[in-house]
């Protein structure tokens, strides 16, 4: 992916969350601009405050990032891009050697489950917006005897002391990251597309609508369901296929599709990540 060194980045952060070292391996950090939510970082793009975002999507052991897919959703924005970190937590404190708190985001925890019932099965446990915020609450002495999940990286920044390292209970942790924008990339000969789609339910509607691209023979890599948030039993499907949208193939299963849901959105045709 080739960008400018000169844009505006939105960034989940604040710095030294995985989402900085994502985008570090295609941004220049000197127009990092930080927001505490993914939320933030998409709206940011959408009024045009930022050129580009970037924010996790899905992990490896934990699934999606639901509040990312919501977003996708709610906004006028376009993935442009993808990055696949791989995510390694450590275990960090303010030099307190008696653990009785454990602060981290959400999804780290869970990550992280099988290590701390093992190690600190009376510890409380404590949600963060981010990894990082969880190292600059511990390091900013706000809980007694706390320690983080969070990145070496961070750990480092804001002088935590690390106890453990590679705590998660799984080593192939890797995160997928997307570059949202305003336009779609051209196709460069290995893509991928994301779309969300609407459906008014009845029986065998979900495989009539995905039909079309069984029978094309077109790969498809996810396919998710979210709460539509209009009514109860109401659902929206997020699908990802290799290829991009100008390709005629593509583009006929699309055309098919649209005409099966009650809505269809493309959230962006991009280069696949290596």
């Amino acid at each position: 992916m080739v960008f400018s060194k000169n844009e505006k980045v939105g960034v989940f952060g604040p710095r030294g969350t995985y989402t900085e070292a994502a985008a570090l391996t295609v941004f220049d950090e000197t127009h990092f601009k930080f927001y505490r939510t993914i939320e933030a970082v998409v709206n940011s793009v959408a009024k045009n405050i930022c050129e580009f975002g970037v924010v996790p999507i899905e992990n490896s052991l934990q699934g999606s990032v639901t509040s990312t897919l919501d977003s996708l959703v709610n906004e006028n924005i376009k993935v442009v891009g993808e990055i696949l970190l791989p995510i390694a937590h450590v275990l960090a404190t303010d030099l307190s050697e008696r653990i009785t708190t454990i602060i981290s985001h959400p999804q780290a925890l869970s990550q992280c489950k099988s290590y701390i019932n093992k190690n600190y099965p009376m510890a409380e446990v404590l949600a963060a917006a981010s990894t990082t915020e969880a190292a600059l609450k511990v390091a900013g002495g706000i809980y007694e005897n706390a320690a983080a999940i969070t990145s070496k990286r961070a750990a480092i920044k804001y002088q935590l002391k690390i106890l453990d390292e590679n705590i998660q209970d799984a080593e192939n942790n890797v995160t997928r990251f997307v570059i949202v924008g305003k336009e779609l990339k051209k196709p460069t000969g290995n893509d991928k597309t994301s779309i969300v789609y609407g459906i008014i339910n009845r029986p065998g509607v979900l495989f009539e609508t995905l039909r079309p691209f069984a029978e094309r023979n077109i790969d498809l890599t996810k396919i998710e369901s979210r709460p539509s948030k209009k009514k109860f039993g109401d659902y929206i499907f997020f699908l990802d296929f290799g290829g991009h949208i100008e390709d005629k193939k593509f583009s006929d299963a699309l055309e098919e599709l649209k005409e099966l849901t009650s809505f269809l959105y493309i959230l962006g045709s991009y280069p696949r990540a290596q």
